[in-house]
């Protein structure tokens, strides 16, 4: 229970945090935490995903809401110093169908729940442009060479014709400070 409650509940949430704070060019997960529009985006996907969480049966509903309690207070603490480099660091992995956002992205789905809040997450991880993260390089040709929506497809497995594919792609990222 435990460690689907990190997996789900801290790590997508946490990195989708980062992407939304590196487009905001804020330097730690506190700092993006204090952006009004980043922090609704982050509270709600967590809530999505806290709901899938306790939906699928993987944490009781009483461990689940204090788990997502809990990140929430650890994102905005300010005596952590949690970087958006390093959290965000390997787009490509943590956008991969087998990892964090594209999973709960399904799981909310398979719970019959549209998960907005994560689908613009995931807007912001395809957007991730850092030329010190060798990975977020290659993201970054990868959509030059093919298009955010082949992009999504190789990469998270969300074929193009997925409503999902269309849904992240739809998500407007602007003026989040």
């Amino acid at each position: 229970m435990h460690w689907r409650c990190k997996l789900f509940i801290h790590n997508a949430p946490h990195a989708i945090t980062a992407y939304l704070g590196h487009l905001a060019k804020c330097k730690y997960i506190h700092n993006a935490m204090s952006e009004l529009k980043i922090s609704r985006i982050v509270h709600g996907a967590i809530n999505e995903i806290t709901q899938a969480v306790i939906n699928a049966n993987y944490a009781t509903k009483k461990f689940a809401i204090f788990y997502k309690k809990k990140e929430l207070k650890r994102f905005k603490n300010s005596l952590l110093f949690d970087s958006i480099d390093r959290v965000a660091r390997d787009p490509i992995r943590k956008l991969s169908k087998d990892n964090r956002i594209v999973l709960s992205l399904k799981m909310c789905l398979f719970n019959k729940n549209l998960p907005h809040n994560i689908a613009t997450g995931a807007k912001a991880a395809l957007l991730y442009n850092n030329t010190k993260d060798a990975e977020s390089k290659v993201l970054i040709s990868l959509r030059k060479k093919l298009g955010d929506s082949e992009v999504l497809e190789k990469i998270c497995g969300i074929e193009k014709l997925d409503p999902l594919n269309n849904l992240i792609l739809s998500k407007k990222i602007n003026n989040l400070k």
